[in-house]
Parts: structure tokens; sequence; C-alpha cells
């Protein structure tokens, strides 16, 4: 299936999903039952889950990048997980 010359469904789409899909499996349960059985504050649930979500997507789409070079992606992943503990 092609939209104006550009499939809309490949390989890394199936991946990203499956992927997805896992990393939602291990942030449930690193959240829910690590996270919420010992503090019981339900305000920052949905906080984890979104910065989990925001960060498996940037990493994967760096990571599918060709052209970044390996240091630059340790910066660019080191960077977004301090500034994910500076807003905590």
């Amino acid at each position: 299936m092609e939209l104006l010359g550009i499939p809309l469904f490949d390989d890394d789409f199936y991946k990203m999903m499956i992927r997805f899909l896992l990393n939602l499996f291990f942030l449930t349960g690193i959240v829910k039952f690590i996270y919420y059985k010992h503090n019981q504050k339900r305000e920052y649930l949905f906080t984890f889950f979104l910065i989990g979500i925001v960060v498996y997507f940037l990493c994967f789409t760096l990571k599918s990048m060709n052209w970044i070079s390996e240091w630059l992606w340790d910066c660019l992943l080191f960077l977004v997980l301090s500034v994910i503990e500076l807003s905590l």
C-alpha cells in the first residue's frame, strides 16, 4: 500500500510496533508494580507512562537513522535522560 509513492507500512513499522508493545509491557511493570506499589501517588502515573513512550519513540527514530554517529547517539541519549531526571 502506497501513498504518493511512499510505502505506508513496511518492515520498520511492524518492528516498531512489536517493540513498542514490548516496551509498554515492561513500562507497565515498572511503573505500576514497582513505583505505584511503594508510593501510591496516582498523579505521577500518566507522567511516567508519557515519558517512557516519548523516550521510546525518540530512541527508535534516532537508532533508525544511519547517518548518525555512535558518539552523537550516546550524547543525545545522555541529554534526554538528564532532562528527564531534572524534570522529576
